[in-house]
């Protein structure tokens, strides 16, 4: 769960904003968090109770310059966990917000297409490569942390993706898939792959997962599979 914030202190924009990164969000199976301020004031009150990921901060409002909240959240909250994005109309700002480190600048009015390369961009930077699974649907990249995925299934030529979330799926083969999981992942059958973090309970033909699915163990990956769930499965 990612905690967002929205700074701005027009409402119609944040409406619009926020409406604009569900869907990008969605697209990238991200589980959020969002909440809308007008003012500063309120982004610090919440920051003293909670931590946030991401905050898109307007340039221009009623209170300041916003990258002002900026440089005082860096300088001194010494907060450097929050990703900045910075928000404008007006193009000039861009060399002056360097010192505070933002994440990107945003130029309004914002894309869809430009808000989810800088969402991509979001991921790759806060969470390790090796943590997320990355995978296209007519030509759109999505993003999945493997820790949110409870199996991966093989169906004709596509893949299904299980996860906490929601369910995906696309074009691919589960033996390229295998070949670059987490060791944690193990292939129980031709057309299964589990994450062992959910496996609850198993015997000899069929493994049981937290979402209540029962999947089947086929003999060839017997001894195998075994061994995987001896290691990672703790009952």
């Amino acid at each position: 769960m990612y905690h967002i914030i929205i700074c701005d202190k027009d409402l119609s924009f944040r409406e619009e904003f926020y409406n604009l990164f569900e869907e990008v969000t969605d697209n990238l199976i991200m589980e959020c968090c969002i909440t809308q301020c007008k003012e500063t004031e309120q982004v610090a009150e919440i920051l003293k109770t909670k931590s946030v990921d991401l905050l898109f901060l307007s340039i221009e409002l009623e209170n300041g310059l916003g990258f002002e909240f900026g440089k005082h959240l860096r300088e001194n909250l010494c907060n450097f966990d929050t990703q900045i994005v910075y928000v404008s109309e007006k193009p000039e700002y861009a060399m002056e917000l360097f010192e505070t480190m933002p994440l990107d600048f945003l130029l309004k009015p914002i894309s869809k297409e430009k808000l989810q390369s800088l969402m991509e961009h979001f991921l790759i930077k806060i969470e390790p490569a090796e943590r997320l699974f990355y995978f296209k649907v007519n030509g759109i990249t999505n993003i999945v942390p493997y820790n949110e995925i409870f199996y991966f299934q093989s169906t004709l030529r596509k893949i299904v993706i299980f996860a906490v979330y929601d369910t995906n799926e696309f074009y691919g083969k589960l033996d390229n898939i295998e070949e670059q999981l987490p060791e944690y992942f193990v292939r129980i059958h031709k057309s299964y792959i589990v994450n062992t973090h959910f496996v609850t309970k198993y015997c000899y033909d069929s493994v049981s997962l937290s979402n209540k699915q029962h999947l089947p163990i086929s003999r060839s990956y017997k001894e195998q599979v075994q061994a995987y769930l001896k290691k990672y499965v703790t009952m």
